[in-house]
């Protein structure tokens, strides 16, 4: 990263969210617009070029539905189904190294007790390869790639105070 001169980000966000009984919707999406004013390294001049590591927006949706039981000790049921994207980043200043737009999907289960929540959570679950960083080392180009698909199981515990 070098300091690059000017540059200018636009952007906006919009979060929308319906619940009805034991129904929840929930999108938010983002947009942004970062690009270089004035840029030039000596090798290049990059006004107009996207900034680099600025997705081109951002994506969230999920629905949920939570089946409350109250009876013994079983509270409620939760089911989700998750969706997470993000638009194209790119990864140099010249703007010819790119990630394209991608979308990872998630799902969720979980039974609530009295103070206890036991949990099974999938994420990336059809497998999506897809680049998070890059960086440039003495000639040599990395990426760091995205998580692959897995699960996650879990227990959490509410102590309230008496």
């Amino acid at each position: 990263m070098t300091n690059a001169g000017r540059s200018r980000s636009l952007g906006a966000e919009a979060d929308l969210r319906y619940e009805k009984g034991g129904l929840s919707l929930r999108s938010a999406a983002g947009w942004n617009r970062a690009t270089f004013i004035e840029y030039d390294d000596g090798m290049g001049n990059y006004a107009g070029k996207r900034l680099p590591y600025a997705p081109s927006g951002t994506l969230f949706l999920s629905a949920a539905y939570r089946l409350q039981i109250d009876s013994g000790s079983l509270r409620s049921v939760e089911g989700a189904l998750e969706g997470n994207g993000v638009g194209t980043i790119w990864w140099n200043e010249s703007n010819t190294l790119s990630q394209p737009p991608y979308m990872t999907l998630g799902a969720r289960l979980s039974l609530s007790f009295n103070r206890l929540t036991v949990y099974v959570r999938g994420e990336n679950l059809t497998d999506l390869s897809y680049r998070t960083f890059y960086f440039k080392s003495m000639g040599n180009e990395f990426f760091a790639l995205g998580k692959p698909r897995r699960a996650v199981i879990g227990i959490s515990f509410n102590i309230q105070s008496i």
